[in-house]
């Protein structure tokens, strides 16, 4: 079951699209548009329908959850996607990736506090 939602940027336009890291809901146009720029050219857009369930999932293995963060490539990659194109990179599971960078933002946030 797909559902009509309107794009978070020009809403005029069904969404087809959410970003990975935005967490908005895109039309194609807008997501070229609003991703045009160096810096966001790493988020990755999910097709909607695709995403019904709120899970991640590959943009190349449409039907695989996106389970792993490629240290090299510093995106979410499938099962799949790790065994083919990203083989030899260090890798983590999501989760404990994050879990990780939140420690580590919590570190540098007490040392700024004490080097102040």
């Amino acid at each position: 079951m797909q559902c009509s939602t309107m794009c978070s940027n020009c809403e005029t336009t069904t969404a087809e699209y959410i970003c990975d890291k935005c967490q908005e809901n895109y039309c194609l146009e807008c997501y070229q548009t609003t991703h045009a720029p160096r810096a966001l050219q790493n988020h990755q857009k999910i097709f909607i329908n695709k995403n019904v369930s709120g899970i991640p999932l590959c943009e190349i293995h449409t039907d695989v959850k996106l389970k792993y963060w490629c240290q090299k490539c510093h995106r979410s990659v499938c099962s799949d996607c790790l065994l083919i194109e990203h083989k030899d990179h260090p890798y983590n599971l999501i989760n404990k990736a994050a879990n990780e960078l939140q420690t580590k933002v919590y570190i540098d946030i007490i040392i700024f506090y004490i080097l102040k």
